[in-house]
């Protein structure tokens, strides 16, 4: 096992733990998204540290909203005019400055485009 590996497991644990108190369920997730990585090759597993944060802050929103329903059902259109609003809020805080209001916005978008790509794995026909 490559030291690179290593390191970026331990930063991947890190993260997740401070992201998810113990007992969480996205716990238990991240020890099977753990033993599913392991079975993929070792050079291609480090995930840069933006990027885990990045999916790690779009988690934290996404259960923030667990409450609301209806995501997987949104068809191209509904996911299309959901992003192009959250662009246009993201704009709003752009031009205002508010640098905390465009990251909420622009984890929103990110939160509209997986969903997207989560409803449509396929070629869109």
């Amino acid at each position: 096992m490559n030291r690179n590996y290593i390191d970026c497991e331990r930063r991947l644990d890190e993260l997740f733990a401070e992201a998810f108190p113990l007992g969480s369920p996205a716990l238990d997730d991240w020890v099977n998204i753990k033993f599913e990585l392991r079975t993929i090759r070792k050079e291609e597993l480090c995930v840069r540290n933006e990027v885990v944060e990045f999916a790690m802050e779009m988690e934290r929103v996404l259960q923030e909203n667990d409450h609301k329903s209806g995501w997987d059902r949104l068809d191209i259109d509904e996911l299309f005019l959901r992003i192009t609003m959250e662009y246009d809020e993201a704009f709003v805080a752009y031009s205002e400055k508010c640098i905390q209001d465009l990251r909420k916005e622009v984890i929103d978008i990110a939160n509209c485009c997986m969903f997207l790509f989560h409803n449509y794995p396929d070629e869109v026909k």
